[in-house]
């Protein structure tokens, strides 16, 4: 759902020739070390590490490779501790600052890692790793013109760098310059015939974009067509055996306070622990109190930050899981990667991803009739879509949500909402949007979105819509805050919302319902642009749903004007939700079992 940064790998191994002087000839423990940690022995390649450092407390690279073995190991405060120690034994050595600014944004640490990254940056101003390193951290703090400008820094300096350039993509998605993004994305397909990172931003960015469903699907389709040409073969399985359960191995990169594990948890919480056990393949470090929540409910946790296809798709065939579930789709394409090699008989994928993968090893998908109504939806898919009407989601709803406030008081401006991404919000909106100001004098707009932080980028993202017709004066962007709480107040002011098109908007719709605000959406002709759809006609309220843009500046304006129609929406929406398909979770745990079960009944 978010467009991915790519976190920064462990901590590098600095070459001798880095070093300020004469290189000193490179001590046979570091061989050693390096042996072990590439034969995944952590424990044993960290206990050499940590003798070497007691023993040579004034040798910058005992205490290197101190913190790179206590990094994976898991230590990562006693990693950061070692990282200090050998950036000051050598202060002028650029990649000991980028070695500890690695470790500073491990243990959570952003505004300290940067500042050692501007330090590495200084040392070394032609140094790809650290450039590259830069723009992603300055990405992962959402300082994305910053971002962009060391991005851009670095390709001035090494014209064509791949990475670089794909960082560029995912940087120009956050800011919103999705057509800009494709372009880039598509001319590094055509550069770079076997690379997938860039066929599968391409997927994702065509989400966004006004493009025909059918352009859509093809671009998905080369991403299948591309991983046939470089994937690893087929990993062995291990057999199931007499074992009554079966095994789901779930793979994402969200399973935190995230969309996807909000929709996630409620189905954990209720599956039939007597049918299934299951396996998380968690590959993001970001961990937080959602996440240990849902660890309560696995059988087992693996965690590998960025793992890539091939390990997630060993780890699920040692398991012997019946089932790989994917979360991600192109939002973090290793899940999808790891399908290709058929680790598990069966392999679905659902949720995190409003598309086709494209990979015809992914069999199936989870959808209901709305998002993709037969069988026009069919022929946009390489899996078999599997429908779990009445829908295919099931919400939790915010515990830390607060009371419904009243409608705003009569005579105040009415106000029209919208808490979509920015990536969401093309020119076709924001023209839609403002026909539906004018047919309101007096009315406003207000935006929020989590990516605009900067005075730079609120000021061009204000200069683009008015290009696009939005009035200035009448449309406001609020800035994002931290608290789910205040977020969700702040539906207080609205009167009505407006869904975004082609891709809808998921927890944001669900969060305006339950906050008592009717969403209008435009129906569209593919499951990015029905997903709300699918919310309003689970919750009872399908009159929100227009079928044409001219349907959508209707209802929106009719809506507008009708204050007891407004009312009874505050008043009743939250319990309609409570009371809707989309908040049973023991039924929907029930009906997503039957469907995974007869999956694997087929398979066997």
């Amino acid at each position: 759902m978010a467009t991915p940064t790519p976190p920064p790998p462990p901590p590098p191994r600095p070459p001798h020739a880095a070093r300020p002087g004469a290189p000193k000839p490179p001590d046979p423990r570091a061989a050693r070390i390096e042996q072990l940690l590439r034969a995944e022995q952590f424990d044993q390649a960290a206990a050499i590490a940590l003798d070497w450092a007691a023993k040579a407390p004034r040798d910058a690279d005992a205490m290197h490779f101190a913190s790179v073995t206590q990094h994976r190991v898991g230590e990562n405060d006693r990693a950061l501790h070692y990282a200090q120690r050998a950036a000051g034994l050598e202060p002028a050595n650029a990649y000991r600052h980028l070695s500890l600014a690695r470790c500073y944004y491990l243990t959570m640490q952003p505004e300290k890692a940067l500042a050692s990254m501007a330090q590495a940056s200084r040392l070394d101003q032609n140094n790809l790793t650290i450039l590259s390193d830069y723009a992603v951290m300055l990405s992962g703090q959402r300082r994305y013109t910053d971002a962009l400008r060391v991005t851009d820094d670095a390709l001035r300096r090494h014209p064509g760098a791949g990475g670089v350039l794909i960082n560029k993509v995912s940087l120009l998605v956050s800011t919103g310059r999705c057509e800009e993004a494709f372009t880039l994305a598509t001319q590094l397909a055509e550069a770079l015939p076997q690379d997938l990172n860039s066929r599968s931003l391409r997927c994702l960015i065509s989400n966004y974009l006004d493009m025909p469903a059918v352009d859509v699907f093809r671009a998905h389709q080369e991403f299948g067509h591309a991983l046939v040409r470089t994937r690893r073969p087929i990993v062995q399985r291990t057999p199931r055996g007499g074992r009554a359960t079966t095994r789901i191995g779930i793979v994402s990169a969200d399973l935190r306070a995230h969309s996807v594990a909000f929709f996630l948890e409620p189905l954990l919480e209720h599956l039939d622990r007597a049918r299934f056990e299951v396996f998380v393949y968690h590959i993001n470090k970001l961990e937080d109190a959602t996440t240990e929540r849902l660890k309560r409910h696995a059988t087992r946790w693996w965690l590998r930050n960025n793992a890539t296809g091939e390990e997630i798709a060993r780890a699920v065939a040692a398991d012997g899981c019946d089932v790989l579930l994917d979360l991600g789709g192109h939002t973090q394409p290793q899940g999808v990667i790891a399908a290709s090699m058929s680790p598990a008989p069966v392999q679905v994928t659902w949720l995190g991803y409003p598309n086709t993968t494209g990979v015809r090893e992914v069999g199936h998908r989870i959808v209901d009739s709305v998002t993709d109504p037969s069988p026009a939806a069919d022929a946009l898919a390489t899996e078999s879509l599997v429908r779990l009407d009445p829908c295919f989601l099931c919400y939790r709803p915010p515990e830390d949500a607060p009371a419904l406030a009243p409608l705003p008081a009569p005579g105040s401006p009415i106000t029209f909402v919208s808490y979509n991404s920015l990536q969401k919000i093309t020119p076709r909106v924001a023209r839609l949007w403002a026909r539906v100001l004018g047919g309101v004098p007096g009315s406003r707009l207000l935006l929020k979105m989590t990516n605009l932080i900067e005075a730079d980028l609120q000021r061009d993202v204000r200069a683009r819509l008015v290009s696009w017709g939005l009035p200035a004066d009448r449309t406001q962007i609020l800035l994002s805050v931290e608290s789910r709480t205040d977020h969700l107040a702040s539906y207080g002011r609205a009167h009505v919302a407006l869904d975004t098109f082609p891709y809808h908007g998921t927890t944001t719709t669900c969060e305006a319902l339950w906050m008592g605000v009717p969403v209008v959406t435009l129906a569209g002709d593919r499951h990015a642009a029905r997903v709300s759809a699918s919310l309003l006609t689970a919750v009872g309220a399908p009159e929100l749903i227009a079928r044409t843009e001219d349907t959508f500046v209707d209802t929106a304006v009719a809506l507008a004007g009708d204050r007891e129609r407004l009312t009874r929406y505050r008043a009743s929406l939250r319990g309609m939700v409570q009371a809707s398909p989309l908040c049973d979770a023991p039924a929907f745990a029930r009906r997503f079992e039957d469907a995974v079960l007869a999956l694997v009944a087929k398979a066997s």
